[in-house]
């Protein structure tokens, strides 16, 4: 049985440094499951990982989708398990909490396929009361006006009424820290970004001819605005950072639901002296 060492958390505490460190010092392939830094030309607004960080680590789905192109959790299933399964032991990183869970556990995704062209004309009401009549306890997780995670959670409707079953041996490592200083560390990010080039970067993509308003992560929309004279920088900044660390939280919500999915659940404060380098290794020697 392949194994496989997940290192989830919320974003900007830190996953993809400590990814690369561990793929390198234990030689182990590296695959993404951050539903962001699956995209090209995207970079700089997605924190993705750099040429340097990952120069000699084997790795998979970084950098390989279009913007605004569509991507599912059952296309991920698809794509992730295979390579897992090809390796003694992975190490997975990443934010995306659906992703990740649809690809190590018996999550059967090809019963009863959505209707992909009807959802698109349903309004998020509609499309909310859709997700009610199939699963209430999925519905219950998330705002009717969230139409991206509407849809996710219509993959894997009904999928959560029974205990999920691990499909490999999993070490999954949660990362937490101080929530103020996670947010100090996702607001100085923000400005990173914006020093490093950010707006240049979405204006490359219109350049390319890209709807950006079709790109739903945090940040390109609300730049957009201010490309357009909508609203000012300082105005787009604060609402950028304040849905960063909104979006943080509901992270740390869900990977410490984790706990109840996967037997080999560590939660790990990064505040503290950690013993992430011991648990790897008594893992990867069991």
């Amino acid at each position: 049985m392949s194994k496989v060492i997940v290192i989830s958390g919320p974003t900007g505490i830190g996953k993809t440094v400590l990814s690369c460190k561990l793929a390198r010092m234990f030689n182990l392939p590296l695959i993404n499951a951050d539903a962001s830094q699956m995209r090209k030309g995207m970079d700089i607004g997605t924190a993705n990982v750099t040429s340097e960080e990952i120069a000699g680590i084997e790795n998979y789905l970084f950098k390989f989708l279009e913007p605004a192109s569509d991507f599912s959790i059952k296309d991920y299933q698809d794509l992730a398990r295979p390579i897992i399964e090809k390796n003694n032991c992975s190490i997975i990183c990443g934010g995306s909490g659906l992703y990740i869970d649809a690809a190590l556990l018996d999550y059967d995704l090809n019963n009863e396929a959505r209707d992909k062209e009807k959802e698109y004309d349903l309004s998020n009401e509609e499309l909310y009361a859709l997700l009610q009549s199939k699963d209430v306890s999925l519905a219950n997780k998330t705002h009717p006006n969230n139409r991206k995670r509407v849809l996710r959670y219509l993959e894997i409707a009904g999928k959560e009424e029974k205990k999920a079953t691990e499909l490999y041996d999993i070490l999954f490592i949660n990362l937490d820290m101080n929530r103020d200083k996670l947010y100090e560390r996702i607001n100085n990010r923000y400005s990173i970004m914006i020093e490093n080039g950010w707006i240049d970067e979405l204006k490359a993509l219109k350049n390319r001819g890209i709807d950006t308003s079709k790109i739903k992560e945090i940040g390109y929309k609300e730049l957009n605005d201010y490309l357009e004279n909508k609203k000012s920088l300082e105005e787009v900044s604060d609402l950028i950072k304040q849905k960063t660390r909104n979006y943080a939280k509901r992270q740390l919500t869900w990977f410490r639901g984790s706990k109840n999915k996967y037997r080999n659940y560590h939660l790990i404060n990064l505040d503290l002296d950690n013993n992430i380098n011991d648990l790897v290794k008594q893992f990867l020697n069991n």
